[in-house]
């Protein structure tokens, strides 16, 4: 559900990002119910469409044809918390 993020989102902080997303709702320029239906696809569960996305995301990055299932839990969990990480120290002084 990233969107435009080449566009005009270059240097902008992660709740920018969100209040634009907001902002493009309300005014009826991003349907997020048709981004939500792209994002899951033919995919039975939310955690289905993620591990899709995340293998897919992991072949295009690493140039690899299959993703070893032994890496995914490594890589998914140093992901996430590189994203929890990257999350509260942009929060650190705002709250």
């Amino acid at each position: 559900m990233v969107r435009d993020m080449g566009k005009d989102y270059e240097d902008v902080k992660w709740y920018t990002f969100v209040n634009r997303t907001v902002h493009d709702i309300v005014q009826g320029e991003f349907d997020l119910d048709v981004a939500w239906q792209e994002f899951r696809g033919n995919h039975s569960s939310t955690w289905e469409a993620m591990q899709h996305h995340f293998e897919k995301f992991y072949r295009e990055s690493s140039g690899m044809d299959s993703v070893p299932k032994a890496d995914v839990a490594q890589h998914g969990a140093q992901i996430f918390w590189k994203v929890i990480l990257a999350i509260t120290t942009s929060l650190r002084g705002t709250v």
